[in-house]
Order: structure tokens, then C-alpha cells, then sequence
């Protein structure tokens, strides 16, 4: 799986017109061939400030999707509305594993948590991605409201990584700190044992949850772009 990631600060008072670019956005996406899905997230932190997360089979697809006239179109209009402005360049990812509860349900979950992890270098990974493995089967366990944990490895080099865990509300993401056998496993594996600074998290509203479907509506928002 091919994941981009995009970041951007929503101009004072016009998120509701952001909200709305977004839905054409997305009904040109669901035309093009590999769409899997995407995830639109506001920071509950800083409220201005959404991520929004799509998901494709391969790099191909997404870099076709890019290409398409109605892509270029609705990009057109976005970049001379003055809704937003970026705080990231677009960032790609690839897909390590996931470690899904029973009768997973994502749809039904109202917060993400997202942590980026730079790490000492490349021979540190593998231990990395074992690490991360572990913690999310513990959070499969015994973390209350855990949906999913996911790991996505950057593209651009093999240090980088990003980490999700997909809870159910805001309540289940703080409780996570109070579990006794997550802070033992934290405990017992600092930080500091795969990275030089401590990992950058930040936890967010779910806004969307998007599907690959194509229906007249996408299709009528698609046209609305063009």
C-alpha cells in the first residue's frame, strides 16, 4: 500500500469552505483507478491544523491520479482560493503492518493518534519495527477503545517512520497512559534505545473517513471541479 501525507493551516474563519474543497477533492480521487480510501483529520490541539491521509495501491496510481485533468483542475482552483496554506511538503509512505482489533470497525472511531519517529539510522529498523510490533499487540490487550495500530515507513529515507493508533474517542487515547502494562513495556524500552530525540505525537478528530466508492454524488462533485 502507497499512503500520501498532507498537512495544512485552514484560513480564520473559512473552514467550512475547506471542509467543502475537500469533499470535490475526494470525488476525484474516487474516479481514478488504485484509490483505496483517505482519512481528513483536524488537531485537537491546534484546530486550525488538518492532515489529511489517502491511501492507493501503489505509487503508480497515485502519481497518475496527480496527473489526471480533473485532479489538475480542482488543484487549480485550491491553490488560488487562499483556504489554506501548506505546513508540510506532501509526504509518501508505504505500509509495514497493522495490528487490528477483533471485529475492527474504523469507521465507528472518532480520534488518531500520530507519532513520528526519526531514528538513529538504518541498522536500528529492524529492532524498530519488532518494538513496534510488540507495543501493538499490548495495546490489542489491554488498551481500553483500541481500533488498530498501524506502522508506515517514509519513502524517502529508512529512517522515518510514522506510527497510528486508531482509538475510539478522545477519553480511550488518554486512558492509554494509565494502562499498567504499557508503562512497563515503556519503561523497560526507553526511547532512547531507537532514537536520539523523543518521538513528535499528536492527537487528532477524526473529520472523514472517505471510502472508495464512486456514486452519482462523487461524480456530480468531480464535475463541479472540472
Amino acid at each position: 500500500m502507497y499512503i500520501t501525507r498532507n498537512e495544512a493551516e485552514v484560513t480564520l474563519g473559512r473552514a467550512r469552505e475547506f471542509d467543502a474543497t475537500i469533499d470535490q477533492l475526494i470525488g476525484v480521487l474516487r474516479l481514478q483507478p488504485g484509490y483505496l480510501g483517505t482519512t481528513f483529520l483536524q488537531s485537537y490541539g491546534n484546530p486550525g491544523r488538518y492532515t489529511l491521509t489517502s491511501r492507493w495501491t501503489d505509487r503508480d496510481a497515485s502519481l497518475a491520479s496527480s496527473r489526471s485533468e480533473q485532479f489538475m483542475a480542482w488543484a487549480r482552483s485550491f491553490v488560488t482560493n487562499n483556504l489554506a496554506r501548506p505546513l508540510r511538503l506532501s509526504e509518501a509512505y508505504e505500509s509495514v503492518f497493522e495490528v487490528d482489533a477483533e471485529n475492527m470497525q474504523p469507521s465507528g472511531s472518532t480520534c488518531e493518534m500520530w507519532i513520528d519517529w526519526t531514528l538513529n539510522g538504518p541498522r536500528v529498523a529492524p529492532a524498530f519495527e519488532a518494538y513496534f510490533r510488540q507495543i501493538s499487540e499490548l495495546n490489542k490487550q489491554y488498551a481500553p477503545g483500541f481500533v488498530t495500530s498501524r506502522l508506515r515507513r517514509y519513502l524517502g529515507n529508512h529512517t522515518r517512520y510514522l506510527a497510528l493508533a486508531i482509538v475510539t474517542d478522545l477519553a480511550a487515547a488518554r486512558a492509554r497512559s494509565q494502562v499498567p502494562e504499557l508503562n512497563a513495556f515503556w519503561d523497560g524500552h526507553p526511547y532512547s534505545e531507537f532514537a536520539p530525540a523523543p518521538p513528535i505525537s499528536e492527537v487528532y478528530f477524526v473529520v472523514q473517513r472517505y471510502a472508495p466508492t464512486s456514486t452519482a454524488a462523487t461524480q456530480s462533485a468531480a464535475a463541479t471541479v472540472r
